[in-house]
């Protein structure tokens, strides 16, 4: 009995121990290959409606911030957003028509 107590004991604390040091490489590993954004694909992102309808072409609100400020898509590209987000999105990246 005693023996079928520290064999769970050993279990527990093994897998507790391979648990945290697996937390910590994750961790680690998040912060070395994190992928900065560029704050100007925020600014855009934050005036999408983002919901990821795939009107505009792309296939999320990301994809379609990432083309803007790119330059690869037209500001007026959003369906689901219309004139006002085309307007917004304009004046934040400086375009004037």
């Amino acid at each position: 009995m005693n023996s079928d107590i520290s064999i769970i004991l050993i279990s527990i604390v093994s897998l507790s121990i391979i648990g945290g040091l697996s937390g910590i490489l994750l961790a680690y590993a998040a912060e070395k290959f994190k992928v900065e954004i560029d704050p100007k694909i925020k600014e855009v992102l934050v005036l999408l409606p983002g919901v990821d309808c795939g009107a505009c072409g792309y296939p999320s609100c990301e994809a379609f911030a990432q083309a803007l400020v790119s330059g690869k898509a037209k500001h007026n590209g959003c369906k689901v957003g219309g004139i006002s987000t085309a307007n917004k999105i304009a004046e934040k990246l400086g375009i004037t028509n």
